[in-house]
């Protein structure tokens, strides 16, 4: 699931401030040009900046949403906890992170 990759949404992010020359523009090539040939690690500078944590601290708000409307709907709640467990971990919160996927991985297995 696309949207459960927090690589890939931080990506996404960083293209349309790039395009659209948003607030955070500068971030996002900044980090481009740190790591120019290795994605993921301009991925990982770009995460751990203030701009791309207040980027991925903001998903998190809305995948705790989904989860909390998904509570009769395994299978959202199960991309939700998985969309979660990625997050937390581009964050650097590898606990919350296990725990969430560890919740994705339960889920599915109910479905």
């Amino acid at each position: 699931d696309d949207c459960a990759d927090a690589t890939a949404e931080l990506a996404r992010w960083c293209r349309q401030q790039r395009r659209e020359g948003g607030a955070s523009a500068t971030t996002c090539e900044r980090a481009l040009q740190t790591a120019r040939h290795n994605p993921q690690r301009a991925l990982q500078t770009l995460g751990s900046s203030d701009d791309g944590r207040a980027f991925l601290l903001s998903l998190v708000r809305r995948r705790q949403c989904e989860l909390s409307a998904a509570t009769e709907a395994p299978r959202r709640a199960a991309r939700a906890h998985a969309a979660l467990g990625s997050l937390r971990e581009c964050l650097g919160e590898l606990g919350p992170a296990i725990s969430h996927v560890a919740a994705a991985a339960r889920l599915r297995g109910a479905l």
